[in-house]
C-alpha cells in the first residue's frame, strides 16, 4: 500500500515536507473476552441448572405464602369466634 501524503507545513518561510511512515497493516488479533465462560460444552447444562435453582426457590416461596395464608385464615377465624364470644358474655351480664 502506498504511504498516505500529509498537508504540507511551513518552516522558516519554506513549504518542507515531513516525512511519511508507510502504512503497515497489522494482522488483526482476537481480544479475549474475560466474560465469555472458558468451557462453552457446559454453558447450556449450567443455564438449565439455574433454571432448575431458580424454579425451586419460586415453589419455596409459594408455599410459604400458602402457609402464611393458611394461619392467616385460622387467625382470622380465632379471632372473630372470640369476638362473637365477647358479645354473648357482654349481651348475657346485661
Amino acid at each position: 500500500p502506498a504511504p498516505l501524503p500529509m498537508a504540507p507545513t511551513v518552516v522558516g518561510g519554506a513549504q518542507a515536507t515531513p516525512p511519511v511512515a508507510p502504512a503497515v497493516a497489522y494482522p488483526a488479533r482476537e481480544v479475549p473476552n474475560f466474560f465469555q465462560s472458558p468451557f462453552r460444552e457446559w454453558d447450556d447444562e449450567d443455564a438449565a441448572q439455574h433454571a432448575y435453582n431458580l424454579a425451586q426457590w419460586r415453589v419455596k416461596i409459594l408455599q410459604a405464602k400458602v402457609k402464611q395464608a393458611k394461619l392467616r385464615k385460622q387467625l382470622f377465624g380465632d379471632a372473630a369466634k372470640a369476638d362473637v364470644e365477647q358479645q354473648q358474655q357482654q349481651q348475657q351480664q346485661q
